[in-house]
């Protein structure tokens, strides 16, 4: 994972190996919450070598905006990994994600890292957050 400036002078790479449907994506900023400046989200590649897969295991991987501080948030260890169609947005206050797993619906707490499912019929898909 890669980021740039919008005249495409500067470039760093944030975060090494992440696998080819990464995904990545700024949270919005949070103003005076525990990170001033916000989150970065991806999706993380299990098994880098399988990455280009369509049926490649992923995880929910949050991290400082420059990438440090990186953590899986979901799914829990031990639970089966996200394929690479998981699709995933922010909420608008930068404080949780919604995201499709096994057809179903959850939002995650960034900062507590707790999930919730909203959905049980499997054919939920493309969330899209408003205010």
């Amino acid at each position: 994972v890669a980021v740039t400036d919008v005249a495409g002078t500067f470039d760093a790479e944030v975060v090494q190996n992440a696998g080819i449907w990464s995904m990545p994506r700024y949270s919005p900023l949070i103003p005076g919450g525990a990170a001033s400046n916000g989150y970065l989200a991806y999706l993380h590649a299990r098994e880098l070598a399988d990455s280009r897969r369509a049926s490649a295991a992923y995880d929910l991987v949050v991290a400082d905006r420059d990438g440090s501080n990186a953590r899986v948030i979901f799914p829990e260890p031990g639970q089966p990994a996200l394929t690479p169609e998981a699709a995933f947005t922010w909420g608008p206050d930068g404080r949780q994600i919604a995201l499709i797993y096994e057809g179903n619906l959850w939002v995650v707490d960034v900062e507590s890292e707790v999930a919730h499912q909203l959905t049980l019929d499997g054919s939920a898909a493309a969330p899209v957050w408003t205010r």
